[in-house]
C-alpha cells in the first residue's frame, strides 16, 4: 500500500524510546515496564495512522471504495451513479389449443416459472382470431444474475389464460447483472469525462454503452462512413442479447446523447473460435504430477484468453511463456496456425488439449 502517513508500529516504537532516552538519559531495555508501555501504544498508534492512511488513499479514484468512490461520482450527476443491480428478460411464447373466433388476452403480469425462477410478463400479449401463438415480454421477480437458462428450458406457467396449450421461450434468457461492483464502476468514472463531448466522441460512446448495460465488458467502435457509427459490444460471460442490444441503441439514439447525423447500430464481434493443442515436455526429476501440472496449466491458458480483447490477435509467445513459467522444459503448439484477425475480431478458445510427451 501506498504511505501517504507513516504508521510503521516499529518505527513509532523505536522514536519513542530514543525519545525517552533523549529526555530522561536512561536507556530502556526490552524487559522494561516502561518499553513494554511504549510497545503498546506504538501499536496502538499505528493501527490508527494505518487507518487514517487509508482513508486518506481513498480520496483518490484509484484506491477509493464503496460509499467513498460512490461519492467520487457525486460531482459529475446522475450519470456518474452506480449501476445497480437489473432483472433478467426473456420473449415468451404463449400458444392455445385451437384457432377461436374471438381475440385471446394474456394479461399482463402472467407469471411463467423455471425452477426458483418466476418471470412476470411486462406487457399484455394478444392473440388474434386466426392465430394460436403469440410473444410477451417477461421479466424475472428476482433482481440479479440469475445464471443461463437456455431456449426451451421454460415451459411452466402459473396464470392460466384462456384455451392455453403450451408456453416456451425461442431464445435463451437475457442474464440480468448483479450492482456494479468497484472495479467496474471505477473504470467507467475514468471514462466519464468523455461523455460531455456534444461531437459523439469514441470515448462518449463506450461510456454510455456501460452505462446503460452492466452485461457491456468491451465496446469497440468504427466508423466505416462519415456519421456512421458501428458499436461492436462483448459481455463478461460471452455475446450480448438482441433485447439487450436493442436498449442501447434505444438509449444511445436519445436526443439528449446522439449527435443528430450519427446513424448507430449494434453489433456483436467476428468470433473466431479455436482449439488449443499442444505437446510438452518436463524436466527430469519433476516431481509434482501430470495431472497436476496439467490442472493448472488449463486455468492459467483459460485466463489468458479470457482477459484477452476485441482486436488482440494470437501471439504464441504469449502461450510459450505461460506454459514455460510453469516449469515446462519445452513445448510445441501443435494447433491453431496463424489466424488472420481484423479489429472487430475476438478470438475464442472452445477447448484446451495438452499433450505429455514425457521428460528430457
Amino acid at each position: 500500500m501506498i504511505k501517504l502517513i507513516n504508521g510503521d508500529a516499529h518505527e513509532i516504537y523505536n522514536e519513542a524510546i530514543k525519545l525517552h532516552e533523549e529526555v530522561t538519559g536512561i536507556k530502556l531495555t526490552p524487559a522494561d515496564e516502561k518499553a513494554h508501555i511504549y510497545s503498546t501504544l506504538s501499536m496502538v498508534l499505528g493501527d490508527i495512522l494505518y487507518e487514517m492512511n487509508d482513508i486518506a488513499l481513498q480520496n483518490y479514484l484509484p484506491f477509493a471504495q464503496g460509499e467513498r468512490l460512490d461519492l467520487k461520482g457525486t460531482i459529475f450527476g446522475n450519470r456518474a451513479k452506480r449501476l445497480e443491480a437489473s432483472s433478467a428478460k426473456v420473449i415468451m411464447e404463449c400458444h392455445i389449443s385451437e384457432k377461436i373466433e374471438r381475440n385471446v388476452f394474456i394479461q399482463k403480469g402472467t407469471r411463467f416459472i423455471h425452477g426458483e425462477n418466476i418471470f412476470y410478463s411486462l406487457e399484455e400479449g394478444l392473440i388474434p382470431i386466426g392465430e394460436t401463438k403469440t410473444t410477451v415480454l417477461a421479466q424475472a421477480e428476482k433482481i440479479g444474475d440469475i445464471g443461463d437458462i437456455l431456449s426451451g428450458e421454460i415451459t411452466q406457467i402459473i396464470d392460466r389464460y384462456d384455451y392455453y396449450e403450451s408456453c416456451t421461450n425461442p431464445q435463451a434468457v437475457s442474464k440480468g447483472g448483479d450492482k456494479e461492483n468497484d472495479e467496474k464502476y471505477r473504470k467507467r468514472l475514468e471514462e466519464l469525462p468523455e461523455s460531455f463531448t456534444s461531437a459523439g466522441s469514441e470515448g462518449s460512446y463506450k461510456f454510455w454503452v456501460k452505462k446503460v448495460s452492466s452485461k457491456v465488458n468491451q465496446v469497440i467502435i468504427t466508423t466505416p462512413k462519415p456519421n456512421e457509427i458501428n458499436i461492436y459490444v462483448y459481455g463478461h460471460d460471452g455475446t450480448i442479447s438482441t433485447e439487450e442490444k436493442e436498449a442501447i441503441k434505444s438509449f444511445l439514439t436519445g436526443l439528449d446523447r446522439l449527435p443528430l447525423n450519427d446513424l448507430v447500430t449494434i453489433h456483436d464481434p467476428t468470433i473466431i473460435n479455436i482449439d488449443l493443442n499442444i505437446d510438452y515436455y518436463l524436466y527430469e526429476g519433476e516431481i509434482r504430477s501430470v495431472e497436476t501440472i496439467k490442472s493448472s496449466l488449463i486455468n492459467k491458458l483459460n485466463n489468458h484468453f479470457k482477459s484477452m480483447g476485441i482486436g488482440d490477435n494470437l501471439n504464441n509467445q504469449d502461450i510459450i511463456r505461460i506454459i514455460k513459467n510453469e516449469n515446462i522444459k519445452k513445448c510445441t503448439i501443435i494447433s491453431p496456425e496463424e489466424i488472420k484477425i481484423t479489429n472487430i475480431s475476438l478470438i475464442k478458445c472452445n477447448s484446451i488439449t495438452l499433450n505429455y510427451r514425457g521428460a528430457e
